[in-house]
């Protein structure tokens, strides 16, 4: 598994999005009625044939995202994006 990092927020909820069109499953989420959902932080829990994408999202670090190579390679092809490594702060390895 690996984790990338610093990815901004309007290409985080377009990535949830893009998943959930592609039928990934959201099998664990942060509260939907946390009063902070969405603006202090957020997490997803996705998953499609045995795959698993976890993200997370913070207004102050943006947001990372957790899974095999396969699966990013897949993601930054369909989506025409350059994810990049750093120190994560919400995900761990």
């Amino acid at each position: 598994m690996e984790i990338v990092t610093d990815i901004p927020t309007t290409s985080w909820n377009a990535i949830v999005d893009f998943l959930q069109k592609n039928k990934w499953k959201i099998k664990k989420q942060y509260p939907i009625m946390a009063f902070d959902k969405g603006i202090d932080y957020d997490y997803y829990l996705l998953v499609k044939n045995n795959l698993y994408i976890e993200m997370a999202w913070c207004n102050w670090f943006e947001g990372e995202l957790k899974t095999d190579s396969t699966t990013f390679i897949w993601l930054e092809s369909q989506l025409n994006f350059s994810f990049q490594k750093n120190t994560p702060n919400h995900l761990n390895i």
